[in-house]
């Protein structure tokens, strides 16, 4: 949720749910974790997460596995709410992949730039994505722990 007063032009606050200004220091504490499981260089990237799990489980629980994988990869491509030159609307990896490698990490010169034309409301919607993706990430947490309590898993070396 966003505070935004018009008389302060484009100033706003981010909210979180008890309506409070959003502790950042904590939200960022959450994108150095979830970058780990969001990038695909990193070794616990999600598609490798998942990737172990469908090689570890028996044949027949492959489709919910695969519904996942599948829900994760649409949800990358849903719409935010930025505008592209071409009236399309930017899909939520690509903002997000802007802000970790424009704002985060200031290895991409191009990213910078993204970032700094969307300047404080790419903070917002970067809030919003990840809080979105996160669900993603809790699903497969929960399938995992309750495949290991079933002990369906088969674990090869």
């Amino acid at each position: 949720m966003s505070n935004y007063e018009e008389h302060k032009g484009a100033w706003f606050d981010l909210l979180g749910a008890r309506n409070e200004p959003l502790n950042m220091e904590s939200f960022e504490a959450l994108v150095a974790t979830f970058r780990l499981i969001y990038m695909k260089k990193e070794p616990t990237h999600i598609e490798k997460v998942y990737d172990a799990v469908v090689r570890s489980l028996p044949a027949a629980h492959y489709y919910e596995i695969e519904h996942f994988k599948e829900n994760w990869q649409r949800a990358l491509q849903e719409s935010s709410h930025f505008a592209a030159g071409d009236g399309d609307f930017i899909p939520l990896d690509e903002v997000l992949n802007n802000w970790l490698y424009g704002e985060v990490f200031h290895s991409d010169k191009d990213k910078r730039k993204f970032v700094k034309v969307w300047g404080k409301h790419l903070e917002a919607e970067v809030v919003f994505i990840v809080n979105f993706l996160c669900r993603y990430i809790f699903w497969l947490e929960d399938y995992i722990r309750e495949r290991i309590d079933e002990r369906m898993f088969r674990f090869i070396d």
